[in-house]
């Protein structure tokens, strides 16, 4: 999903698209792209514990604005996120940018990890995979869940969230990746 920029490994997505999970900001910033935050997914080809265990990671710089493709990037530090996995909770560091010409923040994320979410994209997509492929009830999602990850102490609610959403979300996502390959 989304558009590839500086090589396949990297993605440019906006924290709406991903999943499409979060319909409300999807809505508004559909609308305004020019207040959609970016976020260039990257793959760091390792577990969450081994990325956090690395610390501060410095990727390359990119060499323009994702967005406007003009503008040199400054660094903009970094921000603390965590990534819960069902086993552990990680804290990792995510580096930003500034782009002063388009005044745009762009965010490089590990691919894990769900832009404004902390549970890891591998704990979602087995939720969904369950709830949706298999059709499971949510007690029995939950039961499944409870049996792989007793640490994790999620609801019904939180299934039937995540499960929702997604479905909710299925002719928008339709439409956007209609108009992006056809």
């Amino acid at each position: 999903m989304g558009f590839h920029v500086n090589g396949p490994r990297r993605k440019i997505i906006c924290g709406f698209f991903f999943l499409c999970l979060s319909l409300e900001f999807g809505r508004i910033e559909a609308c305004c792209p020019r207040r959609c935050p970016m976020q260039i997914l990257f793959d760091p080809g390792c577990s969450p514990q081994e990325y956090a265990a690395q610390g501060l990671v410095e990727l390359p710089r990119p060499r323009v604005c994702p967005r406007c493709s003009k503008g040199k990037p400054h660094k903009h530090g970094y921000y603390r996120r965590f990534c819960l996995d069902g086993l552990s909770c990680q804290r990792i560091l995510t580096r930003c940018y500034y782009y002063i010409r388009c005044r745009t923040t762009v965010s490089f994320l590990p691919s894990f990890c769900i832009p404004k979410f902390q549970y890891s994209l591998h704990l979602v997509w087995k939720v969904l995979l369950l709830r949706l492929e298999e059709g499971l009830t949510l007690r029995d999602c939950l039961q499944e869940f409870l049996n792989r990850f007793p640490q994790l102490g999620w609801l019904p609610q939180r299934i039937s969230f995540y499960a929702k959403r997604f479905v909710a979300n299925l002719p928008w996502m339709e439409s956007i990746l209609r108009s992006v390959f056809l």
